[in-house]
């Protein structure tokens, strides 16, 4: 059957940097706990609004906790645990105004306050208060992390003084013990800060660390492009544009910086001043400690520094997404400015999170006018064929992914995702000859990709037709991927299709054991168990399938095999689903 189915220690590290855990991991999902109150009235009681924000901590609904918890707050505002907890969801949710008034009352009864200092101090920063900002940082009392944090801040604090050298020493020194391998950070933060100082040599050579390390990403080929081009060696450059995956080259950032190296212009510098340094070091700590689900307190405080941010806004528009608040996720994607080069990259998870509030009209109509006006974006027609393939739109899906197959300069080994999604387009839109096209095409790209290989051996097998391919092609997916249940299905019903039944048996019965759930399983082995004899089983199979509720085709060609049985081999009706 065909069935399509980040710095862990230092999250250690963090502690409850978030008044008692109040701030949950992205993997819990957002819920609407509208039911619960709906909108705050001035009358809710301490107790409801307290309990209301509990809820939608723990439902992950970061918005809703935040009014709940600031309700709370009003009718208790010396209550300490309901200030800090009230903090913590204003600053995560953005509300930096409020959570600034906030922090101002927390350094009152508690001085050493890491996240309030540290909004206080990035504000300062901000503002070009240098010192101030240093003032605010060197108060924090909090675990071995903050270290890192606040030197890199008080770094780009001493380049907005002027002060290099301090600046570069005070890198240097960051050291919170071995727990942590900070080296490739301060390297790649000190490249930045000769960089903005223009002692690009020294820049250039950090860089190169790196680059030579298992460090290497898309950023610091940008400087080193960036070096080359400006030493005139645009041989150089483009030596290194050609040396990237294409899946990072065909990012939008990618693109950027081929395109500026194939005009002979040097590419834009990561930062050009000490804010835009210190949000590249906000945006470097919170990547690193993604897995933990603090990262969006980083991604807010970058945004606190710079508004218009474009990677930290992208970064806390992916936060909502992961607790599907997409309300709020379409709304940071909404502030990347028109000019970013990310601003496509914004554009496209927008029309996704309106695709997940179902307003896929609204959602499409976005993408067809990015792919109207940027059609050599193949990221664009992707997302865009995707998501009509999601609603049954067939001949629509294949022809979005046909102008991202058009949109793809060089086709790759990595491409064969292309070819195979729109082969089953055009499958399900009964255009068999060019969806079997394009499954010899990805598997021409890439011959070991089992879910090709057994999309094409089961649509062989179930057409009756190159049945000895078939079945080789769907023993190699097993071969690969001998745990899949739909897989193992694929190759029992092969065996069927030759006669061969009970191998079929034993095969299919494995599939049942991984896919008890899947009603297309349980129905093949019912046909296995009457062609060997097993007539009562069979039954009880097609029962049980009956019962997993299949789609209503599948339903009454087993509600006629309950009433009439198989019949020979010669009249086994075959099951046309390719799908699951």
């Amino acid at each position: 059957m065909i069935h399509l189915g980040r710095w862990a220690k230092f999250s250690v590290l963090l502690g409850p940097i978030v008044a008692f855990g109040l701030v949950v991991s992205p993997q819990t999902a957002h819920a609407d706990i509208t039911g619960v109150g709906g909108i705050l009235e001035p009358s809710r009681s301490l107790s409801g609004s307290y309990l209301a924000g509990r809820l939608a901590v723990d439902l992950n609904d970061q918005t809703a906790a935040a009014e709940y918890f600031r309700e709370a707050l009003r009718l208790d505002p010396d209550n300490r645990y309901l200030l800090s907890s009230t903090f913590s969801l204003e600053l995560v949710t953005g509300n930096v105004a409020e959570a600034h008034d906030l922090a101002i009352r927390l350094v009152e009864i508690d001085p050493g306050h890491w996240f309030a200092r540290l909004l206080l101090g990035v504000e300062a920063f901000r503002a070009r208060q240098f010192a101030d900002a240093r003032r605010q940082f060197s108060e924090i009392d909090a675990p071995p992390i903050s270290d890192a944090v606040t030197g890199l801040l008080v770094a780009w604090s001493h380049v907005g003084s002027g002060d290099i050298d301090t600046a570069l020493a005070t890198v240097s020194a960051i050291d919170i013990g071995q727990a942590v391998d900070l080296e490739p950070i301060k390297i790649y933060q000190s490249a930045l800060i000769n960089d903005v100082a223009g002692n690009l040599d020294e820049a250039e050579r950090l860089m190169q660390l790196l680059d030579a390390g298992e460090h290497r990403d898309l950023r610091g080929v940008q400087a080193l492009t960036r070096y080359a081009m400006l030493r005139g060696d645009q041989e150089r450059a483009e030596a290194l544009v050609e040396g990237l995956p294409s899946q990072i080259l065909r990012h939008s950032i990618g693109e950027a910086i081929a395109t500026a190296v194939r005009g002979g212009v040097a590419p834009d510098p990561i930062a050009t001043n000490a804010r835009e340094g210190a949000v590249e070091a906000l945006l470097g700590i919170g990547r690193s400690i993604a897995a933990s689900g603090q990262a969006p307190l980083f991604y807010q405080l970058a945004l606190a520094i710079q508004p218009d941010a474009a990677w930290p806004l992208i970064h806390v528009g992916e936060h909502f997404d992961a607790i599907e608040d997409y309300a709020a996720a379409i709304a940071a994607y909404e502030r990347v400015s028109e000019d970013s080069s990310l601003r496509d990259d914004a554009d496209i998870k927008r029309a996704e999170a309106l695709n997940n509030l179902d307003r896929f009209e609204e959602a499409r109509a976005l993408l067809m006018e990015l792919e109207d006006y940027n059609p050599d974006n193949r990221n664009i027609a992707f997302t865009l064929a995707l998501m009509l393939h999601n609603k049954d739109r067939w001949a629509e899906a294949a022809i979005h992914y046909s102008r991202a197959i058009e949109a793809t300069p060089v086709i790759t080994e990595a491409d064969w995702l292309l070819f195979f999604y729109r082969g089953i387009a055009y499958e399900r839109n009964k255009q068999w000859p060019k969806a079997e096209a394009d499954f010899q095409r990805a598997l021409e790209l890439d011959p070991e990709q089992p879910n090709v290989l057994n999309y094409l051996g089961y649509s062989w097998i179930d057409q009756g037709v190159n049945l000895d391919e078939a079945l080789a092609l769907v023993e190699k997916a097993v071969e690969l991927r001998p745990n899949d249940g739909d897989i193992i299905d694929s190759l029992g019903w092969a065996y069927f299709r030759l006669g061969r039944y009970e191998e079929a048996v034993y095969v299919l019965e494995k599939a049942v054991v991984i896919r008890a759930e899947e009603p297309v399983i349980q129905d093949h082995l019912g046909d296995a168990y009457w062609m060997v004899g097993r007539k009562l089983e069979a039954r009880f199979q097609w029962q049980h399938a009956l019962d997993l509720e299949p789609d209503e085709e599948l339903a009454e060609t087993i509600r006629d095999k309950l009433r009439n049985g198989l019949g020979d081999a010669a009249e086994v009706e075959l099951d046309q689903d390719n799908g699951g």
